[in-house]
């Protein structure tokens, strides 16, 4: 027992005084306490839904060993209480202290209570198994090399039936601090491979050599199973080079030593050819399957029609392997993957009706579209003009779904709202994704589209699109009321404004954009999808200078390939020359020239940069719209220009890389804009002798002919107008595009009406 010493020393623990306020400090009248009922226990209530569950089974030794401690505790605290209560009376009243005792407590009663209250299987706290340390998700013998590294590295979700993530993604320490610590060696297969099944994929990429090692220092043969986790993690990705394609190969072969190929070994051979975009291996593989008669299954199917849709782009191929996972079997029935895949290839290849039909199948056959169709399909209707109107309704679907768009579909938003012309809207966006910093190559086309399809408020006849419906003028509304360009992001050089009133502005805003993405995010600017739209803002609002100067400033020709030829140039006295240079002249930015609208940032970039790493390589869609620009503007020379230089990228390797059918088709569109070039010159003769010269190449027709035809007729010209109208006349017999009347005869003989 303690003891309390007063006199004799200081005391241990300080005495605690109760300072108890009344209406007279003499009052010394004692106060009477009012002492508490001895406790009743109280019986627990039993709902009647548990009244006859069982018990569990507890042991009574613990039992009793628990009331013992709780009895020892109690009289503890009750001998501490009596130490720490004061003895005198304070000094500052006369009034006695209010007493603090407990009433009596039976022990070995509140001991049972407190056993009971801990003990109760319907307590609040609910009892969860003990979780492992992430350490011992490891082999032992494995643990005990590593030691803390893996606590450190690796971590693991609170339920135990989660896979376990990592932490900090290192696993290139983890190994070396097992190899450091003896590797693979005297460790059995089966641990070694349990250890290395629990890295991911993508770490397992990149230390697929350091485990090799491993185990060749160990001694150890490495089993098909790893193998196989070796050739999934180097299958990922959107495309294999030939180099992965070779050592995946050798990963087979070693396979096929150990034990024959399983199902899941031909689906992930036919998916890795996929990316490697190598048909005749696909064809291959097919084969063997079908002399070993291993039937196609779902997932060999999911990667021949991605093939088709994305790497040979092929969407009648893609339809057919599509209806053959329809009709099959019950295994093979698409779902909304697959449907994702071939509505995606519809809207690549304008089949808009057909993607539409196969959203309204899903729906039928209860198949729930997820947020990459509606929103292909929304990209898809834009580029319609059919179905245009229905483009922003398919992505206000997505939000009636419950789903939050992704960037995916944030992007195809800016897409829809710059193909409209709408650049109120897309600024608007755009200003969103600067907040987030989640501005992708995608956007900023979006964003140089919408300028080069603005159109000034005065010269619109149509609305825009997002505001047909309610649901897209609240949308719009709510956009804009939420974007203040007053407070630039990150210094982009927005002007101050929601409404542009003016192309002027447009040509200023853009050239200063283009400005800071070159200082900020050159990469953007490299892409000749992103330079069309740049030029064609200075083709539709600006002047032959401008567009001049930005396509000097902003694209270059790709000479690599083209062979080397020696020119000897005569220079004569008092003669201007031309430089030879296949580069087209720069055009001097002069004081007093009010046509060129341009940037000052951008005009001083100008002076500092000298090569082409800022410049997009010029492709046959630049040139066209080079084309489009000599027209436009009736420059004969500039177009003698662009017309010999496309004669010299036809020689470079950026061309010759393309199809033979990709090469005709871009040859044809350049013809027809050089047709189109010619007659707004009026120079009908020469757009004629370009149709006459490839006619036997080309298909032309009266798509492209009614151009020239009209200007020939207007020009009085009706022996010219004659000859073109032959041409169509005799391309549409010879490519199926219209019928012949003895064929017309024998089809109604044969119909026999």
């Amino acid at each position: 027992m303690l003891r309390h010493t007063r006199n004799k020393c200081l005391s241990i623990i300080p005495r605690r005084y109760l300072f108890v306020p009344s209406n007279s400090f003499t009052d010394s009248k004692k106060k009477n306490v009012i002492r508490a009922k001895p406790r009743v226990k109280s019986t627990p209530k039993i709902m009647e839904d548990e009244a006859h569950q069982k018990k569990p089974q507890i042991d009574k030794s613990l039992i009793a060993k628990a009331k013992k401690d709780l009895r020892e505790l109690r009289s503890l605290a009750k001998d501490v209480s009596e130490y720490i209560e004061p003895k005198d009376i304070d000094s500052l009243t006369t009034t006695k202290k209010i007493s603090t005792e407990l009433p009596p407590i039976d022990i070995d009663e509140a001991t049972e209570d407190i056993f009971q209250e801990i003990s109760d299987s319907k307590g609040k706290m609910k009892k969860h198994p003990k979780a492992l340390p992430p350490s011992l998700s490891f082999p032992e013998k494995i643990n005990q090399r590593l030691g803390l590294v893996s606590d450190l590295l690796v971590s693991r979700e609170s339920t135990s039936n989660l896979p376990e993530k990592t932490r900090n993604d290192k696993w290139n320490i983890l190994l070396t601090q097992l190899n450091a610590a003896g590797g693979f060696k005297e460790l059995s297969e089966v641990d070694i491979r349990s250890f290395v099944n629990k890295i991911p994929l993508r770490s397992l990429r990149n230390l697929i050599p350091f485990i090799e090692n491993m185990y060749h220092e160990a001694g150890v043969s490495v089993h098909y199973n790893t193998y196989y986790s070796f050739i999934r993690a180097l299958s990922l990705g959107a495309s294999i080079s030939d180099t992965q394609i070779q050592v995946i190969e050798g990963y087979f072969n070693e396979i096929e030593k150990q034990t024959e190929l399983k199902m899941d070994h031909y689906e992930t051979k036919i998916a890795v050819y996929v990316k490697n975009k190598n048909k005749k291996k696909i064809e291959e593989v097919l084969g063997v399957m079908k002399a070993k008669n291993l039937p196609l299954s779902k997932s060999i199917y999911k990667s021949i029609l991605s093939s088709y849709v994305y790497y040979t782009k092929d969407h009648r191929r893609a339809i057919e392997v599509f209806d053959s996972m329809k009709f099959l079997s019950e295994s093979t029935k698409p779902d909304a993957k697959v449907y994702a895949q071939i509505i995606i290839s519809c809207m690549m290849n304008d089949d808009i009706d057909k993607g539409l039909d196969l959203l309204q199948e899903m729906r039928d056959n209860n198949v729930k579209p997820n947020q990459s169709i509606l929103s292909a399909l929304a990209k898809g209707c834009a580029r319609s003009r059919q179905h245009k109107f229905q483009a922003w309704n398919h992505l206000f679907q997505i939000y009636e779904y419950g789903w939050t768009p992704t960037l995916q579909t944030f992007e195809h938003m800016l897409y829809i709202s710059a193909k409209d012309g709408d650049v109120e809207l897309t600024r608007a966006l755009f200003y969103k994704m600067l907040e987030t910093n989640s501005v992708t190559p995608s956007a900023f086309i979006s964003l140089m589209l919408a300028y080069a399809n603005y159109q000034s408020p005065t010269s619109r006849t149509e609305p825009f699109l997002v505001s047909l419906t309610e649901n897209g003028r609240l949308f719009k509304q709510n956009i804009m009321a939420n974007v203040d360009f007053s407070k630039p992001i990150h210094g982009f050089p927005f002007l101050p404004t929601s409404r542009i009133p003016d192309g002027k502005f447009i040509l200023a805003e853009s050239s200063a954009i283009w400005a800071y993405t070159i200082m900020h995010n050159p990469s953007f600017v490299n892409n000749p999808h992103v330079a069309a739209p740049y030029l064609n803002i200075a083709y539709e609002l600006g002047e032959f200078n401008d567009f001049k100067d930005r396509l000097n400033e902003s694209t270059y020709l790709n000479d690599e390939g083209i062979p080397k030829v020696r020119e000897i140039e005569i220079i004569e006295p008092n003669e201007e020359t031309e430089s030879p240079d296949s580069e087209l002249q720069v055009v001097e930015p002069n004081e007093n020239d009010t046509g060129l609208v341009k940037s000052p940032i951008l005009n001083k970039l100008s002076g500092h940069l000298k090569d082409n790493r800022h410049k997009a390589p010029r492709d046959s869609m630049i040139y066209q719209i080079a084309l489009d620009a000599a027209g436009k503007f009736k420059k004969f020379d500039f177009a003698q220009e662009i017309i010999k230089e496309r004669g010299q990228f036809r020689k470079s390797n950026m061309f010759k890389k393309l199809s033979s059918k990709e090469q005709t088709k871009q040859d044809f569109q350049f013809a027809e804009k050089l047709v189109y070039c010619y007659v707004k010159m009026n120079l009908i003769e020469d757009a004629y002798s370009v149709v006459l010269s490839s006619v036997d190449r080309f298909p032309w027709g009266w798509k492209q002919l009614v151009p020239l035809n009209t200007a020939a007729i207007n020009l009085g010209s009706s022996e010219l107008a004659a000859a073109v109208r032959k041409i169509a006349q005799s391309n549409q017999v010879k490519h199926h595009g219209k019928i012949k009347s003895n064929d017309y005869k024998k089809y109604v003989m044969k119909r026999g009406y």
